[in-house]
């Protein structure tokens, strides 16, 4: 199997259990380290693994309300 080195936005969204905005914003904040291959926005997969646990766990998105501001995001 290959190793993963980057995972999209759609991907890294899906593994962490937030939406698409909320994983800009970690990665704005600094929490993901974020590239570019043109207009796609990629993510260091290790990064994402190893936030999975600490960030997933949280607050999942199902069943928030859509107010709701998900732990350790400030709105």
């Amino acid at each position: 199997m290959d190793k993963v080195f980057f995972y999209s936005l759609q991907d890294a969204a899906e593994k962490l259990n937030r939406t698409e905005h909320e994983v800009r914003e970690l990665a704005r904040q600094g929490r993901l380290s974020e590239f570019r291959d043109g207009s796609t926005l990629l993510l260091l997969a290790n990064e994402v693994e190893a936030a999975i646990s600490s960030i997933s766990s949280t607050s999942p998105r199902e069943g928030r309300s859509k107010s709701a501001a998900p732990a350790g995001l400030k709105v």
